[in-house]
């Protein structure tokens, strides 16, 4: 699974790549800061999950839903400003809610998403 860390805080961004560095088949590609260096960097080296810090601690797909849009095998993997929660944004399957959000949760939500299937087309 090919992640790109985007505008993660320093404290907290440790924590993720300590936490996807225990993990089986889960690689950090890039870590990017804003949407406009997201969306080169994914333009260049696709990946499977984003993960980026949210100013919400309630769900907000419509924020994440044009990018998605434009890169439909990505999931977006959203942490609450609280750092309590965490909500998984993938196109035509909706929100999936993380509550008690630790490391191991985290990784836990990480391995239970399946990577895309590849086009035959």
């Amino acid at each position: 699974m090919r992640i790109i860390l985007d505008g993660i805080p320093a404290m907290l961004r440790e924590m993720i790549k300590e936490t996807i560095t225990a993990g089986a088949r889960l690689s950090i590609i890039a870590e990017t800061i804003g949407e406009s260096g997201l969306r080169t960097t994914l333009a260049q080296d696709p990946a499977d999950v984003v993960i980026v810090v949210s100013n919400s601690d309630v769900a907000e797909a419509d924020r994440y839903i044009e990018l998605l849009r434009a890169y439909p095998a990505l999931r977006v993997v959203a942490i609450a400003s609280d750092g309590r929660r965490a909500f998984i944004y993938e196109l035509g399957r909706g929100v999936v809610q993380i509550s008690g959000l630790l490391p191991e949760t985290l990784l836990a939500a990480l391995q239970s998403l399946k990577p895309p299937t590849k086009s035959l087309v």
